[in-house]
């Protein structure tokens, strides 16, 4: 009985680590080379700022990505320009119009030049 134990466990202990092995995997020379390599959770993570959570993704990866138009100025109500140089308000507060530094291109999408 001790020996079919012994077999089992040895049997049991070689498929958990050939398991491990196939989980990790290799990752090519050319992205560790030329490519970004960053370590992170998996829950949450995203590249896009609109869809990044408010921890890991978004305030290391996104900002080194993509420009802000304003930023904080010290955890204080002032706002810092950035891409914009300055900005209004409407009287009813629904639009916003934002003069951007001279230069900056945005990507043509409908949703950023639409007039309704």
């Amino acid at each position: 009985m001790l020996r079919l134990n012994l077999r089992f466990l040895s049997f049991l202990l070689c498929i958990s680590q050939s398991v491990g092995l196939q989980a990790a995997p290799s990752i090519p020379t050319f992205l560790t080379e030329n490519g970004l390599t960053y370590c992170t959770h998996a829950s949450g993570f995203s590249f896009n700022p609109q869809t990044a959570d408010a921890g890991t993704s978004m305030n290391v990866v996104t900002e080194q990505i993509y420009n802000k138009l304003f930023d904080i100025k010290n955890h204080s109500a002032t706002l810092t320009p950035m891409l914009a140089q300055s900005y209004s308000i409407s009287a009813d507060g629904k639009e916003i119009l934002l003069n951007l530094r001279h230069g900056i291109k945005i990507s043509p999408n409908p949703l950023v030049y639409s007039n309704t």
